[in-house]
């Protein structure tokens, strides 16, 4: 999301070190370095990167004018913030709640930036994640004045829902152990405490709508509202995220903005491409390499040619070191291949839950061969698609 690379381009390949975090990731080159080149004032109030606290105490990313940066991965209470340099503590009383706390400091932005001033605000609240002041059982905390208040939040139970046969799978699914009561017990429950630490998250959406309509900007601004990963919820047996297959590949992405009309589009988007697409609209430009490429013009024009497939890469050595893959998405097909050779191809068309695997079917070998080649062909180009803004004064 900050640079528009993959992760075999950027290097961080894993939430923790040696492999991945803050204290790994060149941060030379990120939208906030293009945007505030361009004289946008840049705000990240939240959750950074993983491992940003052994970064320096007062460490601020170069191109961001405003830090309201959260030194702990994600914590509701009893946690650390850098704000522009001086370190703020916060408790566990009701006014701590970190959701509540990042949505006041959003709003602050906002109302401080001169109305000629155009601007980016990368707001990044913990919620959904765990608590891991409480420790790898945590779960994800419901704000205070939430607390009771029903989601309507259905069990969730999709077709591959604790896959039985998974004979079919890669070496890595196939040990993972089928899930017994007590394991669904607790995973339901962490699923229905992420739906409830998310009404805080729907409030701050909806004062910060707010907030930018009370200022005279919600119509020069583009609003994108996304995630950096699904989870699996007992998928084929995941309860996580690093997986290929749709629960942890499949992500929301609602933009609204002047110019947009309302639709639902079913174009191959990647994560890759909110860099290039937020520097168009930001009338920025970087010579920086970035493998994402623009989506603005599919909003107006849905009928353009656009990518026929997406890149997928999973590299967390060596925790999962045999479920680290690549893997192309098209319209039609999942294909995967693993560090240790097993493969997987889905048609998506039949079997949108990705139950049968049939990699190794006679009548697929030529769709098998023609997503290798694709494969090999992602890994070895760089896509770029960056062209000048017409907004040229707006707000991102």
């Amino acid at each position: 999301i900050l640079t528009g690379l993959f992760g075999s381009n950027h290097n961080v390949i894993d939430n923790k070190l040696p492999f991945g975090g803050a204290t790994v990731f060149n941060d030379s080159a990120t939208i906030a370095t293009w945007l505030s080149a361009v004289g946008y004032r840049t705000s990240l109030v939240g959750k950074y990167l993983n491992v940003y606290n052994a970064l320096p105490l007062t460490y601020i990313p170069p191109g961001w004018s405003d830090w309201f940066g959260l030194r702990d991965s994600t914590a509701y209470y009893n946690y650390k913030v850098n704000d522009n340099g001086t370190i703020l503590s916060y408790g566990n009383s009701p006014a701590d709640y970190a959701t509540n706390v990042f949505r006041n400091r959003a709003l602050q932005f906002i109302d401080s930036t001169p109305i000629d001033k155009p601007f980016f605000l990368y707001f990044a609240p913990s919620a959904p994640h765990i608590d891991q002041a409480r420790g790898v059982e945590g779960l994800p905390l419901v704000a205070p004045e939430d607390i009771g208040v029903p989601t309507y939040a259905s069990i969730y139970r999709p077709a591959n829902y604790n896959e039985v046969d998974v004979s079919d799978k890669p070496y890595w699914v196939r040990n993972l152990p089928l899930w017994d009561q007590t394991k669904q017990n607790e995973v339901d429950l962490l699923y229905k405490a992420r739906i409830g630490s998310l009404i805080a998250v729907d409030k701050a959406i909806e004062s910060i709508v707010n907030r930018l309509s009370a200022t005279g900007r919600l119509d020069n601004t583009i609003i994108i509202f996304t995630s950096d990963n699904g989870y699996g919820l007992g998928a084929h047996r995941i309860e996580r995220k690093q997986c290929v297959y749709e629960e942890c590949i499949h992500l929301p992405l609602l933009i609204r903005g002047p110019g947009i009309l309302p639709m639902s589009d079913d174009h191959l988007i990647e994560n890759t491409d909110l860099a290039s697409s937020i520097l168009e609209w930001a009338g920025a430009t970087t010579t920086a390499k970035i493998d994402g490429r623009s989506f603005v013009s599919l909003l107006t024009n849905p009928a353009l040619q656009w990518r026929s497939g997406i890149f997928l890469e999973d590299y967390s050595l060596p925790r999962n070191k045999y479920a680290n893959f690549q893997g192309v998405r098209t319209n039609d097909y999942l294909y995967a291949k693993y560090t240790n050779g097993d493969e997987e191809l889905y048609d998506l068309r039949t079997d949108p839950y990705q139950l049968t695997n049939i990699v190794s079917n006679q009548n697929q070998q030529s769709t098998v061969a023609s997503l290798r080649t694709t494969l090999e062909s992602y890994k070895n180009v760089t896509d770029i698609s960056i062209t000048a803004s017409t907004l040229s004064a707006g707000a991102v």
